[in-house]
């Protein structure tokens, strides 16, 4: 669906380059290199030490500087046409805490070039699902990866965010897991129990295995979810007594 962009970031020190060349740009008057070092003690006197540097030492200077901070900051594998792609950054270098429910991971810098009818669509359906355009590339690219491992599990949106589910089912991975825990961890049992094929529960549990902290962690908040609702019930029913 795309492919790695080679073009580098500029390094702090490569801005620090080009920040030269707007500081020495701006400081040009000063006579830097072109008289000694003698302490000026009017304005008179530095304006006419200004005046003895010839312009051309400062257009050639600045000019040489100019010319390697663009050298610097060009590398010969950059991307040089946006004809059919269009270069966009995936992830970000820093942590970001992630919404409740879903891991905490460091974030690593990465570019991607990709189709504009793909950068399109994916514009269109962040706007749509009120997200960052970063953040869902990340949710498509870290489920196609998953799914291509457990092409059994698909993910799906509810009330109390968006989870891992059995495909062509209306059961959530964590309560197939559930279901083979009470089972005594038979996988004939549960699937009898749940009315599913057995090789269907087995790719819950290889599911689990490989993501085993994030479904018990759905699993404790639907549990506390469920307790909430069983106690708001309960009061209820207590005024309605």
């Amino acid at each position: 669906m795309f492919e790695q962009c080679e073009m580098p970031l500029p390094s702090a020190a490569q801005f620090v380059s080009v920040s030269t060349v707007a500081v020495v740009a701006v400081a040009g008057i000063l006579p830097v290199g072109c008289t000694n070092s003698v302490q000026h003690s009017n304005l008179a006197d530095l304006q006419r030490r200004s005046n003895s540097c010839p312009p051309r030492v400062w257009a050639i200077f600045l000019g040489y500087v100019f010319y390697r901070s663009l050298f610097e900051l060009t590398d010969p594998a950059v991307c040089t046409t946006l004809r059919a792609t269009q270069c966009y950054v995936v992830l970000q270098m820093k942590e970001q805490r992630m919404p409740a429910g879903e891991r905490t991971e460091p974030k690593a810098h990465a570019s991607f070039r990709f189709a504009s009818r793909v950068l399109e669509a994916l514009h269109q359906h962040a706007r749509e699902a009120g997200l960052p355009m970063t953040a869902l590339a990340e949710r498509y690219v870290d489920e196609g990866l998953r799914r291509d491992e457990h092409p059994l599990i698909v993910f799906r949106d509810g009330a109390a965010g968006r989870r891992a589910a059995l495909a062509s089912t209306r059961l959530d991975v964590w309560q197939v897991i559930e279901t083979v825990r009470h089972s005594d961890k038979s996988t004939h049992e549960a699937a009898e129990y749940l009315t599913i094929p057995e090789p269907w529960v087995t790719a819950c549990v290889r599911y689990y295995a490989d993501y085993t902290d994030e479904v018990d962690e759905w699993t404790e908040r639907m549990h506390a979810l469920a307790e909430r609702e069983e106690d708001a019930w309960r009061r209820t029913q207590a005024v309605l007594a």
